[in-house]
């Protein structure tokens, strides 16, 4: 529940839409009082700036981070990826900022990291809801039909037991005349016999 009205605020704190995009994300961290600053690794311009901020080996490990000093608060992500990756990343540094975790001379703790990962997804979910919930819907009505077919005739079925013949591929009722003229006849349960034969159109078995 925490973690849910924490995604709400974040939602309502910077009046997030649903497609939001990395620009989006970008002016998010302005408001929060950080800069982006893409960076390709090991280039010498972001060794330069990463080695002044202590933080070359975060650069080099991480497609993204954020770090807070005297100089500067700056997220940093990596160059050359997809814009859909862009936004997973910006929105992991939004989040750990509007988290507090950054902060000057901090290590974000794997329990950050997880409570992050949680909220993200929570953020995702309240604002596609009606997307999920369509989903969701679409996949419990393919349920119900293919559950339907199978058990349309069962359904229908007034018997808990039906009669077959050996060797017979339909299923009747007992007083169906193939079943009172075959002495070799015997009864099965009714999901069996829907399962496995063919209603008798004599007797019409799932018929009252």
């Amino acid at each position: 529940m925490k973690k849910y009205k924490k995604a709400k605020s974040f939602i309502k704190t910077f009046g997030l839409k649903q497609n939001y995009t990395s620009k989006d994300l970008t002016d998010i961290l302005k408001k929060q009082g950080f800069s982006l600053y893409e960076y390709v690794p090991l280039s010498n311009k972001s060794e330069i700036l990463f080695g002044r901020l202590n933080c070359v080996n975060m650069a080099n490990a991480n497609y993204s981070f954020s770090v807070c000093s005297d100089e500067t608060n700056l997220c940093c992500t990596r160059k050359l990826v997809t814009e859909k990756e862009k936004i997973l990343l910006l929105m992991h540094e939004n989040l750990h900022i509007f988290m507090g975790d950054v902060k000057k001379d901090s290590t974000i703790t794997p329990f950050q990291e997880k409570t992050v990962t949680d909220l993200h997804f929570i953020v995702d979910f309240i604002l596609n809801a009606r997307r999920y919930v369509r989903l969701i819907s679409v996949i419990l009505v393919t349920v119900l039909i293919l559950s339907g077919i199978h058990h349309f005739t069962y359904s229908k079925s007034t018997e808990a037991y039906f009669y077959v013949t050996p060797g017979g591929t339909h299923y009747h009722k007992e007083d169906c005349d193939f079943i009172t003229i075959n002495p070799k006849s015997y009864k099965i349960s009714a999901e069996d016999a829907i399962k496995s034969y063919l209603p008798c159109s004599k007797c019409r078995p799932n018929e009252k």
